[in-house]
């Protein structure tokens, strides 16, 4: 995966941040088509380039269920999301402002 720095005009930009209901002391395992990119602690964020197509994006809690978000990135479009807790094990990222249309999968499987 690139630097943001490194973007190009051809790449989009993903950002994930953790929503407030986290609490301090829960970590978020990130991953992108597969391979963890980042683990979020209290008040971190994620960011990076995306390369056009489609990506899938999941986020697991230290306990609970893996959630799976489908993008398909375009170039030069920015996709923002928070992750929020649904219920007690389950996590939701939900889309902000530049965000195309996204799909959430909520699942107990490994995304790898």
């Amino acid at each position: 995966m690139n630097s943001a720095s490194a973007r190009s005009e051809d790449d989009a930009r993903l950002i994930v941040a953790r929503g407030a209901n986290f609490g301090t002391f829960e970590f978020l395992n990130l991953f992108v088509d597969g391979v963890q990119v980042s683990k979020l602690g209290y008040l971190r964020s994620y960011e990076t380039v995306l390369p056009p197509g489609p990506h899938v994006l999941s986020v697991t809690p230290q306990l609970g269920h893996n959630t799976y978000t489908l993008v398909n990135a375009k170039p030069g479009r920015t996709y923002a999301f928070t992750a929020f807790w649904i219920n007690d094990d389950q996590v939701r990222l939900e889309r902000g402002n530049g965000a195309s249309a996204s799909k959430t999968i909520v699942t107990s499987s490994n995304p790898g």
